[in-house]
């Protein structure tokens, strides 16, 4: 499997995030989606995770996702938010929800699968902590299975960076990061502009000798995992995040 960033608001304490800022985020999150280039899958944040509703007296599903379509296109029109039509369609039994997206437990969800495109990580995180200014009442835990963040998990709140520590010799180990700004990796999104796309496929393969195998299967298997990060530049253009954080605050649970 590719490597992927992860991102959750849990659904207890303090969290909450209205209607109003699910559509900032829901915006802000497609205007990631379209303004760059991903390789490997595009930002899929959720609060509801949707599936039409197959016992509905429109057996036909191939009908029922018809119908679903115009009255979303419907409610749209007179300005309801994402989330009041959801919810409107599941009072209607058009479609049924799962809170939090896919995972439990959540009131937000979601990942990306970014393999070993960097750039893409760098995007995905900026946009998570961009999306934490805009819930002003959650805290964004996220997960890099690869080595872009360098602390897991790290939590955005109102912009700001929550480091947790579980001993004191995990907090001078974060202090040590956080001090040489090595939080987050530099990154040349040039590097990244002919960027070959991820596939799961390998033209050839089984003509291949066993070592050629044992190799791509390597590759395929942790694409992206590997650390090739770079925390020094000698000019303007690789892209520093954490330039973009109001404050990293630091703690022992």
């Amino acid at each position: 499997m590719a490597r992927r960033i992860h991102c959750y608001v849990a659904g207890k304490g303090e969290n909450f995030i209205s209607d109003e800022e699910w559509e900032q985020i829901r915006k802000l999150q497609h205007w990631y989606s379209s303004e760059f280039f991903w390789t490997a899958g595009k930002p899929a944040l959720k609060m509801f995770a949707v599936f039409p509703n197959l016992e509905h007296p429109l057996a036909d599903e191939d009908a029922l996702i018809e119908f679903i379509t115009r009255r979303w296109q419907e409610l749209r029109r007179i300005g309801w938010t994402e989330n009041e039509i959801l919810r409107t369609m599941r009072d209607e039994k058009l479609v049924l929800l799962k809170d939090g997206g896919y995972h439990e437990d959540c009131i937000l969800s979601g990942s990306v699968r970014v393999a070993d495109n960097e750039w893409n990580a760098y995007l995905f995180t900026e946009f998570t902590l961009k999306a934490s200014m805009l819930a002003q009442s959650a805290t964004f835990e996220v997960h890099d299975e690869g080595e872009f963040i360098r602390w897991r998990p790290v939590y955005f709140r109102q912009g700001n960076v929550l480091l947790h520590a579980r001993s004191k010799q995990q907090y001078r180990r974060i202090e040590q990061i956080v001090e040489k700004n090595e939080l987050f990796a530099l990154i040349d999104p040039r590097e990244y502009d002919d960027h070959p796309g991820y596939r799961t496929q390998v033209a050839g393969f089984r003509r291949m000798e066993k070592d050629e195998k044992r190799d791509v299967l390597r590759h395929w298997n942790w694409h992206g995992y590997e650390s090739i990060m770079k925390n020094s530049a000698n000019d303007d253009m690789h892209y520093d995040l954490h330039i973009k954080v109001k404050e990293i605050q630091i703690s022992v649970m």
